[in-house]
């Protein structure tokens, strides 16, 4: 009888035993398998990217070959209904394109991402605008590159995708009137005689817009993304043998004594722009923004 009382207990402890296992086996995540959806990112440099991933073990491993290019982290986030997602931030550091191997540690897949770092670049879309080009449906890119490059994007209303509509230059200048300096940009593109764009054989065109009234944020802004030196404008402005004078300009709007700000390591990502165009009537007001340039654009 004794015998038989022990065999029951190990019989019931061995039952327990496997519920238990399978409780905490049910209660334990399902792992999917490890599946990047885009393998393609870019980062402009000096500026960092996050990709956040939600499937595989999220135990992951990492190789790159060109470590100079960037610098690679990553952590384990909880997402907004509290489950762990891993979170992969990547730090551009020098211009080019590079593999990045991810493999799940526990089920050894693995995805190849391709990261291309570009140049530097700033947004601006327009709320308010009588210029052809730079109508309220457009994102306007001023890229820091060699050429100072610009893009403009206008939305299809269609597929809400940007569509590329004119590439053009940009230049910024200042100009003293008196004591005070006035800021502008000027876009350089061929157009017709109404401002848009054209492939006709003809010269490149230059509209020259006064940032008068902007935000006094923009000026660090356009200094830290687009490399722009104020105080070496400043210079040119100064012997400049063109004299301006303060009735040259709108006296509604005032000019500004010292545009000129140092870089800033963290500018503010925001600030509104005034563009005003005298020769033409022609003005624009928006928004620096932080959006992303169409992937495969720049070099």
């Amino acid at each position: 009888m004794k015998n038989f009382n022990q065999l029951l207990e190990l019989i019931l402890v061995f039952f327990i035993s496997v519920n238990v296992i399978s409780c905490s086996k049910d209660n334990e995540p399902e792992i999917t398998s490890f599946v990047m959806e885009k393998t393609y990112f870019e980062v402009p440099i000096n500026q960092s990217k996050q990709i956040f991933i939600n499937n595989g073990s999220l135990d992951l491993d990492f190789s790159i070959i060109d470590n100079e290019m960037a610098n690679i982290t990553y952590s384990l986030i909880k997402d907004d209904q509290n489950k762990p997602i891993g979170c992969l931030q990547i730090d551009a550091k020098k211009k080019g394109t590079f593999q990045l191997l991810i493999t799940d540690k526990i089920s050894n897949e693995n995805n190849t991402l391709t990261i291309k770092i570009v140049d530097t670049y700033l947004s601006i879309n327009f709320s308010t605008s009588n210029h052809p080009l730079l109508t309220t449906s457009s994102s306007l890119f001023l890229i820091n590159d060699e050429q100072h490059t610009f893009y403009l994007f206008t939305e299809d209303n269609m597929t809400h995708t940007l569509k590329k509509s004119c590439i053009g230059n940009y230049s910024f200048s200042l100009e003293k009137y008196d004591e005070d300096y006035v800021p502008y940009l000027t876009l350089s593109y061929i157009s017709d005689n109404n401002g848009m764009p054209t492939n006709e054989n003809l010269p490149t065109t230059d509209y020259k817009f006064s940032l008068l009234g902007s935000s006094t944020s923009l000026y660090s802004i356009i200094n830290y993304y687009l490399g722009v030196d104020w105080n070496s404008l400043k210079e040119l402005a100064n012997t400049s043998s063109i004299k301006h004078t303060q009735s040259n300009i709108d006296s509604s709007s005032s000019t500004i004594t010292n545009p000129l700000q140092t870089r800033d390591n963290s500018p503010e990502s925001s600030a509104n722009i005034i563009m005003m165009e005298m020769n033409r009537g022609y003005s624009a007001s928006g928004e620096i923004v932080k959006e992303s340039i169409p992937e495969n654009i720049l070099k």
